[in-house]
């Protein structure tokens, strides 16, 4: 689906699939499209191309009063210009349910009392809405939306300028929602953390498409983060909460003095060392790189950073002359990382380097693609990771655990 304002799209080519009962964060940064797919799906704006499904029925082909009786939307803000109760706010939501000119029967305020004290907002019932407090307020407004009595409920980052309390408050009850009420809910959220520990499955957007989906776990590791948010962090699970935190990490060091001492020489290509090389540089590490070819990501982040390299053209095999090369630069280097990065005959003799080195020089891998996903040499670069293994090749997942291992290791 593609979707935007006028001529432009702002989503492009979006495919997105969200289970029933799920708690689905949207998450991505300013201007990558979070609020406008929420208006997508609620048919404030209509798609350019694709379509939308609610439980398998194209929603261009429902009515707007079918679509309010199963879909409901939380915005950013909401306010009215009259004084209104907290009842006659949350009344509205019965507003798809009745006919022209019908009034609200007792089955529909027994609607908007039961919603009140799911919300607990009964004993607000009798306030005008406008002099209720933030927190407030967004319960109200969440109660207002199931009193449509929908299957699937809408938030536009509905806990942004809450207090923390009010914050945990609003977020327990959508999980709440999802679970005792068994609503499905698509979220849009600016705080990481939060959507790490409440949402079952997250969206990852950048400039208007969907960069990773899945589980937060998935979605949520130190390469998507430094990819879409360009901010280097810290990926942990907290054991208190068995979720997911998202720490920035700070861009001056104060050991950076001793990370110069070490040199560590990074065996990567096809985009798989580009993560590594601004954390490692940051802390002030003394790096070189190869062997690299001009078309490849690793290549311009090295040239970006102004790290040391062994280059070679594209589409060719690595020359004797760029092999002796990075032979040169790893036996000068303190450490030698190797990410998992694909190997085929044209690069084979980076893995035959970290070989030959793996007795002289620690190797530490950085990821945990199995090597049968990455040998393109039919078994040749499988024969030798597994020499490597046998000499003591260690193996971290990512960037972060790598900066904990040199940070570990005296060199």
């Amino acid at each position: 689906m593609s979707a935007g304002y006028g001529e432009k799209d702002v989503l492009t080519d979006m495919d997105l699939t969200v289970e029933k009962k799920e708690l689905h964060g949207v998450i991505g940064p300013n201007a990558s499209g979070k609020s406008t797919l929420i208006r997508v799906i609620d048919r404030v704006i209509e798609p350019s191309r694709g379509t939308i499904q609610l439980e398998g029925k194209d929603m261009s082909k429902m009515s707007k009063k079918d679509i309010a009786k199963k879909v409901s939307v939380v915005p950013q803000k909401f306010s009215t210009n009259y004084s209104f109760s907290v009842r006659d706010i949350v009344t509205l939501g019965r507003t798809p349910h009745l006919g022209p000119l019908e009034v609200e029967q007792e089955k529909d305020m027994k609607v908007v009392e039961d919603v009140m004290e799911m919300t607990d907002t009964r004993k607000l019932a009798d306030r005008p809405f406008n002099e209720l407090s933030g927190g407030e307020r967004q319960r109200v407004v969440i109660a207002k939306a199931l009193a449509q009595q929908p299957t699937l409920l809408l938030l536009d980052e509905p806990i942004n300028h809450l207090d923390i309390n009010k914050q945990q408050e609003i977020l327990n009850l959508m999980k709440d929602l999802t679970g005792e009420e068994e609503k499905t809910i698509i979220s849009t959220f600016h705080d990481l953390n939060k959507a790490a520990r409440y949402c079952d499955s997250l969206t990852l957007l950048q400039e208007g498409r969907v960069y990773s989906k899945g589980t937060p776990g998935e979605v949520l590791t130190e390469e998507n983060i430094w990819d879409v948010y360009d901010t280097e962090v810290s990926v942990r699970r907290r054991p208190e909460t068995n979720s997911l935190s998202v720490t920035p990490l700070s861009r001056t060091f104060p050991d950076s003095e001793e990370g110069s001492r070490v040199k560590i020489h990074l065996i990567c290509g096809g985009g798989t060392g580009k993560h590594l090389m601004p954390p490692l540089k940051r802390r002030g590490y003394v790096l070189t790189a190869g062997v690299l070819s001009p078309l490849d990501d690793d290549y311009r982040e090295a040239r970006r950073l102004g790290v040391s390299m062994v280059e070679n053209s594209s589409f060719t095999k690595i020359s004797e002359e760029a092999a002796k090369e990075n032979e040169k630069m790893a036996k000068a280097s303190d450490l030698i990382i190797i990410t998992d990065m694909p190997f085929g005959n044209g690069n084979i003799k980076n893995l035959e380097l970290a070989a030959k080195m793996v007795e002289e020089k620690p190797i530490l891998q950085v990821g945990d693609t199995p090597i049968s996903e990455r040998d393109f040499t039919e078994g040749e670069a499988m024969e030798i990771f597994r020499e490597l293994q046998e000499e003591g090749l260690e193996t971290v997942k990512g960037v972060g655990e790598a900066l904990d291992y040199i940070k570990d290791h005296d060199f």
